[in-house]
């Protein structure tokens, strides 16, 4: 014997199809907005306090200084090359100079744009995410992951195009694993290109605080097998890449801008 159909009463049935609506609606607002995501890790971080001040550190016998007073800011870095001489480079936005015991020493297009990609990339590891919020960069929310049975936020940073000029941004994209009930950058993958190769992934290790703000060193891994980025963290959750290098810095210091 067939049932028949049961028919609903149209406004039972219109209470049925309310209550899926707002159901499903309340599952997709569970997705946070990408920029609540991105301003709960720089508050986690706590670069944002940071609107005049300097922050000095040292890698590998360098050191570094960081100098901000609101929208401006520069960088600089001081070593001894090969020959025991002194070396003095200062970025401020497009401008690089360089000195070598106090004389400014003259470089071309290429050489400026070098130096001035290497003191960045170092200055951007170390300020993350702080750097991340650039109007122009252009904001993803990925997904909610978990790694190593952590709960993550992953958002996706890219890069606008270079073009022949100076820029002040690095090319490619950043992924980021955010935690989703501490809000730190606890990895992430930079990829300077495109088609899967050059991918670094790293693992966020020995935080600690100097004057309210959390500084990492990282662990960095990759494989020979080409990876999308995305899929990173699934390969190093199950041990499939290798540690290649890691990343220090030491003698932290955070301080007020001199007075002139």
């Amino acid at each position: 014997m067939l049932h028949q159909p049961v028919k609903l009463h149209p406004k039972l049935s219109l209470l049925c199809l309310l209550f899926v609506t707002i159901f499903f609606a309340g599952c997709w607002s569970e997705k946070p907005e990408v920029e609540q995501v991105m301003e709960e890790a720089i508050s986690a971080h706590g670069w944002e306090q940071l609107d005049a001040g300097v922050v000095s550190f040292r890698q590998e016998n360098v050191l570094y200084r960081v100098l901000r007073d609101g929208d401006a800011s520069l960088y600089s870095r001081t070593f001894r090359n090969g020959n025991g001489e002194r070396v003095y480079d200062v970025l401020t936005g497009n401008s690089f100079t360089r000195t070598i015991n106090d004389q400014e020493v003259p470089l071309g297009q290429d050489e400026v744009q070098a130096y001035s990609d290497s003191i960045r990339s170092v200055v951007f590891l170390v300020m993350l995410p702080y750097v991340l919020q650039d109007a122009d960069m252009q904001q993803k929310y990925i997904g909610n992951v978990r790694l190593h049975g952590q709960p993550y936020h992953k958002v996706r940073i890219t890069f606008p195009a270079r073009s022949g000029k100076r820029v002040s941004h690095p090319a490619g994209s950043f992924l980021l694993w955010i935690h989703r009930q501490h809000h730190t950058l606890d990895y992430l993958v930079y990829s300077p290109r495109n088609d899967g190769k050059g991918n670094r992934f790293a693992q966020a290790v020995n935080p600690r605080e100097v004057g309210g703000i959390r500084f990492q060193d990282y662990n960095y891994y990759t494989t020979k097998r080409r990876i999308s980025p995305a899929r990173l963290d699934y390969a190093f959750e199950a041990g499939k890449l290798d540690k290649v290098s890691e990343t220090k810095i030491e003698d932290i210091k955070v301080s007020d801008l001199p007075s002139l």
